[in-house]
This record gives C-alpha cells, structure tokens and sequence, in this order.
C-alpha cells in the first residue's frame, strides 16, 4: 500500500512539484508572519525594554501603551517615593517636539526626559559621548537611526546647536536604542531642560520609574517560590 501511495503522488510530476512548492511557502509565509508579530511588539515596548533599572512603571489608569501617554501633576512623584517598599523614584518625561537644525530643516522627533540626578532612563550603548553627555547644558542626544535620517549621507554633528521651540540644544552624543513602533527620531535630554523648553501646561510628568526595596523583592520571590498548585479532582 505504501507503494502505490508513493506513485500515485510522483505519478503527476507536476501536481507533486506544485504541492511541495505549496507547502514551502505556506511554511514561509507562516514564519514570517510570527517574526512580523514579535517585531511590532518589540517595537510597542521598546521604551520598556530599554529602561532596565526599573521593576514598576507609575502611569495613569487611562494610558494603554508607552505611545500614549496622559501626564501626570509633579506631585505624584513624592507621593510614589512615599509609598512603603519604595527604595527611589525618578520621574520620565515622553513627547513629541519639533527640531529645527541650522540649516532651517524641520523634524519632528521623540523627546525623551531623564531625571536629572541618577539619569535613570538614559541609553546604555553609545557611539559617541557617554552617558555624562547628557549632564552638559542644553545637551541632546539622538539614537543613530534618528540621526541619521535627521543627517543623511553624513557625520552627526556632536557639539552643534539646534533649535527646540526657539530654545536652542547642543548635540553632545549618538546612542544606540531599541526602535520604537511610531518612526519617529528619539531624543534625550534632562527632565529639567526638558520642562524648560517645552510648552507651559499644568500636567508634564509622563511616568515615574520605581525601584522596589531589596527585601520587598525578595519577600515576593518567596512568596511565589512557595505556592502550591490547586488540585482538580
């Protein structure tokens, strides 16, 4: 039987090379789509993903992913480092602005906002300056995918202003991140610098960054470590 099963699937050359080449791309066409999908939720959470100092993002209740954010008032930040099994809280800034270079070339980009002390939220790869470029004044840094559709076909150039809402940044660095989901250039400067150049409103705060107390995590990790499955008869 396994014979004649054989032949009469090669007996029609044709039918049995279009049924392979079927298959192939099927497969092809599968794998792809799964890679396309954990891709573009890499991209969603690519803010998250390269934030790694922190185990809790703070947000509003109302805020679905990292793209949309609804600001928070700069007093929830005390309220957050109040909470018992709090060891520190920084805050985060996240928006779009428009960057005007000097030769008048508009862009708008992601302004990302570091707190000014720990710089919690800043890159961790570089290739050119470090992470203490960012403590300079008025200093900008961009992700290099950024810069170089900013600049194309030429080198960044580190230690030249721009313009954000006529205040002017100094580029001080080009860093590597995670690319985000909207395609948009990413930037990064001081939370501080950031509140000083961008418009006047009531609410500038995007999210806060907390790092849970040693023994809070541990206590946790116990607590998972020590439960025990439910039983079903």
């Amino acid at each position: 039987m396994l014979k004649v099963a054989i032949r009469m699937l090669t007996g029609d050359r044709a039918k049995y090379f279009g049924l392979i080449f079927g298959i192939a791309f099927a497969t092809l066409m599968m794998s792809q789509q799964v890679s396309i999908f954990i891709n573009i939720m890499k991209r969603t959470a690519n803010q998250v993903l390269d934030v790694r100092e922190t185990d809790i993002w703070v947000m509003d209740p109302r805020v679905s992913y990292v793209d949309e954010v609804e600001p928070l008032r700069d007093t929830e930040l005390y309220r957050v480092r109040g909470v018992p099994g709090v060891r520190w809280a920084a805050p985060l800034y996240k928006g779009l602005v428009i960057l005007r270079t000097p030769t008048g070339l508009l862009n708008q980009i992601n302004l990302v906002g570091v707190d000014d002390s720990s710089l919690v939220g800043a890159p961790k790869t570089w290739l050119k300056g470090s992470v203490e470029s960012l403590r300079q004044p008025d200093a900008i840094v961009f992700d290099v995918q950024g810069a170089n559709f900013i600049w194309p076909g030429q080198d960044v150039p580190v230690g030249r202003s721009a313009e954000i809402n006529d205040h002017r940044v100094v580029i001080t660095g080009v860093a590597d991140v995670s690319p985000p989901f909207i395609t948009f250039p990413i930037a990064y400067m001081k939370y501080s610098d950031v509140v000083r150049i961008t418009p006047p409103q009531r609410k500038k705060m995007s999210f806060v960054l907390v790092k849970a107390a040693p023994a809070l995590r541990r206590r946790r990790w116990r607590n998972a470590s020590h439960r025990r499955p439910a039983c079903r008869r």
